[in-house]
C-alpha cells in the first residue's frame, strides 16, 4: 500500500513540478495552433477551434494551476508522511487527474497581444501576416501549428498546414527577427 502512495507522490512531484514551471515561465505554456476568424464565422470539419488567453476556459485553467499547486505540495508531503491506506492512495489518484486534466485548458492557445502574435515565442506585427490564397479560395484567418511542449509531454497534433507561401513566409521572419 506504501509503495502505491510513494508511485503517485512521484506522479504528483512531476506534476507539481510542470506546474511550477507554467507559473514561473508563462511563456512556456507552449500554444500550440491558432485560427483568427472573421467574426461570426465558424471552424471547418475537423478543425479545431483554438482557444485565446481571454477565454473562459484558459482563465480557469489558471485558476486550477494556481490553485491545485499547493494542495498537491500539501498531498505529496501528506503521502510520504503516513501510513498506507486506500483513502490516500484514491485522494491522491484525484489529484493527479485534475491536475492533468487543468492542463488541457492551456492546451491550444495562441496568445494575440496588442501589436501581434506570439508565435515560437516571437512576437509577429499582425501586419505581416495578411490574407492569403489557399486551396482555391482565399483564406482570411491565420493557422500556425505545432511547438513541442516542455519535456516533449501532451504533444497534440493539428489537421491542417500552414499555406506553402505563408510556412516559407513566417520561417523567413523567424530567421530575420529571432
Amino acid at each position: 500500500m506504501y509503495g502505491l502512495q510513494l508511485v503517485i507522490t512521484l506522479f504528483l512531484t512531476v506534476i507539481v513540478i510542470w506546474n511550477i514551471v507554467l507559473i514561473t515561465h508563462p511563456f512556456h505554456r507552449k500554444k500550440l495552433g491558432a485560427k483568427i476568424f472573421p467574426k461570426g464565422a465558424r471552424a471547418g470539419k475537423g478543425i479545431k477551434q483554438i482557444r485565446s488567453t481571454e477565454s473562459f476556459q484558459y482563465k480557469m485553467g489558471q485558476v486550477f494551476l494556481y490553485f491545485y499547486t499547493p494542495i498537491s505540495i500539501y498531498t505529496i508531503f501528506y503521502l510520504i508522511l503516513s501510513k498506507g491506506s486506500w483513502e490516500l492512495v484514491a485522494f491522491g489518484l484525484i489529484m493527479v487527474a485534475v491536475s492533468l486534466a487543468s492542463y488541457t485548458m492551456f492546451s491550444n492557445v495562441l496568445e494575440v497581444r496588442e501589436k501581434g502574435i506570439l508565435i515560437y515565442g516571437v512576437n509577429v506585427p499582425i501586419s505581416n501576416l495578411q490574407s492569403w490564397t489557399w486551396a482555391g479560395h482565399d483564406e482570411n484567418r491565420l493557422r500556425v501549428y505545432q511547438q513541442e511542449p516542455i519535456f516533449k509531454l501532451f504533444k497534440r497534433v493539428t489537421t491542417t498546414e500552414l499555406p506553402l507561401e505563408l510556412k516559407e513566409d513566417l520561417q523567413d521572419w523567424l530567421k530575420k527577427n529571432k
